[in-house]
């Protein structure tokens, strides 16, 4: 089964629907606003909005008497004394303020309302509400991307939006305008999709807690689904179409007002797109989490870690990478290669094997290549921190484990032979300065080979014993190729010896 997307909006075309605009933070003179409910009721219709929601400081909105000009009427608050302050949506009761914002959450789930963090980005410090209490808090359905209260200040939040997504915490993402003046009105709208017959509160609570909205400073969507790991987007006011996945990067961008993205290959968890507009004009769609990705797929195989066993003999073979002793054979190998950052096999082969004996750990590594003439080899003597840049293997060898924060050895050869190794630990790199390390290489019709024996005099005997589990890692850089292919999958850094496999003593 190939990669899908979870399309919030989903089934729209299959029945008579309507698209609302409408803000879900504002306030009156019930609090800080200075205009009356049916002031501001008769300014947001006027604009032609159809749905609005009065929100003000910890006060339940009253609609007696406030005539809605034909706009559906939200009843909320706004909770903000004593800390954070979140929007509750469909509320029924006033929740208190509780200093504790997992328990006004909870209240408010209790309530049947709608939770959304507001402003995270607001404050002195541009962190009113910290990207750790936000993976801390469970409950809430949305973060305020864009608060046009604060526009030219710390308006925009996609920075903690997209960090959050990426942890895996599903939040959907609202502009509002947190009005309290005329000036601040119709700076950053929602507009949700419902059935005809459901043009009422309950509907549109319904659209914002499932997604079915996007979020606007002026551009209008007017088409946006998914087929399979297709993601269609148009936008008749937009000159740009922008897609981001993981951490907000970019993973596409369409000079047009339509644009597909096919995310069957992306390394990603979700797919949201970014319609740009005139002066700074733009309009920002839901999430679109993509299963059975490259991503998931690269998930699994972290959690997998491979192992490779060292065949373990009475003495260390021969350095001889021209004509290898037969013992290796008896040695398992580790060829299960993927290329950088893909749960993709290399187009050659690599292949790792170990054997251990009471005075080396000895290692034979076989690269494939069909264009020997290629390989690049400038580096000419050992010790040379530039030896990864040619045609070579890196080895990664954490003798006490692959714990987060475990030292590590930094082993490189290249396709002659010129070895390097290195280590950021302050033991291990005493120990490696004074390792004996031999080496030896040969490059065939269509492979090149190194041997290298490390003398295991200078570990404690504890270190090496039968049975003993190292963490371990391969790469292979094949630089005339520009390929780079990872044993163990830790992403695209080497240097993550939590995510490195194991390497068995025998």
């Amino acid at each position: 089964m190939g990669a899908t997307l979870e399309n919030p909006y989903a089934g729209l075309a299959r029945q008579s629907v309507a698209w609302l605009k409408g803000n879900l933070h504002t306030h009156s003179t019930a609090s800080d606003g200075s205009r009356t409910p049916q002031q501001v009721v008769d300014a947001y219709a006027a604009r032609g909005y159809q749905f609005l929601a009065l929100t003000d400081h910890d006060i339940l909105a009253d609609y007696d008497g406030v005539d809605s000009r034909g706009m559906v009427l939200i009843r909320g608050n706004e909770v903000s004394m004593a800390g954070n302050h979140i929007l509750h949506l469909g509320a029924s009761t006033l929740v208190e303020p509780h200093v504790d914002r997992q328990r006004v959450l909870d209240d408010i789930a209790r309530d049947g309302g709608l939770a959304v963090i507001n402003h995270p980005n607001s404050g002195a410090d541009f962190d009113h509400c910290s990207y750790a209490l936000l993976t801390k808090l469970k409950g809430y359905q949305a973060l305020e991307i864009f608060n046009g209260y604060a526009l030219g200040n710390w308006a925009y939040a996609f920075d903690k939006w997209d960090r959050l997504l990426s942890s895996g915490v599903r939040a959907w993402g609202m502009a509002n305008d947190d009005a309290h003046i005329p000036a601040h009105d119709a700076r950053g709208w929602n507009v949700v999709c419902v059935a005809q017959h459901e043009r009422n509160p309950a509907g549109v609570l319904a659209a914002l807690r499932s997604g079915r909205f996007y979020a606007s400073t002026g551009v209008a969507i007017e088409q946006v689904r998914s087929e399979g790991a297709e993601l269609f987007v148009r936008a008749e006011n937009a000159h740009a179409i922008e897609f981001l996945g993981d951490c907000g990067g970019r993973l596409a961008l369409v000079e047009s007002r339509e644009a597909r993205f096919d995310a069957a290959r992306v390394n990603s968890t979700y797919v949201r797109a970014r319609c740009i507009g005139m002066a700074d004009r733009c309009a920002w769609t839901q999430p679109f989490f993509v299963r059975d990705g490259v991503a998931e797929q690269n998930r699994k195989l972290t959690l997998e870690k491979p192992l490779l066993h060292a065949l373990r003999l009475p003495r260390a073979p021969e350095l001889n990478a021209d004509a290898p002793e037969a013992a290796w054979q008896r040695a398992q190998a580790a060829t299960q290669f993927q290329n950088t950052g893909e749960a993709v096999a290399p187009p050659v082969e690599t292949s790792i094997r170990c054997i251990v004996s009471p005075d080396d750990i000895s290692f034979l590594i076989r690269c494939g290549e069909p264009q020997p003439e290629r390989i690049r080899r400038r580096v000419e003597r050992d010790g040379e921190p530039r030896t990864w840049t040619d045609d070579s293997v890196e080895l990664f060898l954490a003798p006490r484990g692959p714990g987060t924060g475990s030292g590590y050895f930094h082993i490189v050869l290249n396709a002659t032979g010129r070895l390097c190794i290195r280590s950021a630990d302050p033991e291990l790199a005493a120990l490696a300065a004074g390792l004996n390390c031999r080496c030896a290489a040969s490059i065939g019709h269509d492979h090149w080979t190194v041997q290298l024996n490390i003398p295991l005099a200078a570990f404690k005997p504890a270190l090496h014993a039968s049975g003993t589990r190292w963490g371990f890692h391969a790469c292979r850089n094949r630089w005339h190729a520009s390929q780079h292919y990872f044993w163990a999958h830790v992403g695209r850094n080497n240097h993550n010896p939590a995510a490195y496999g194991w390497l068995t003593l025998g």
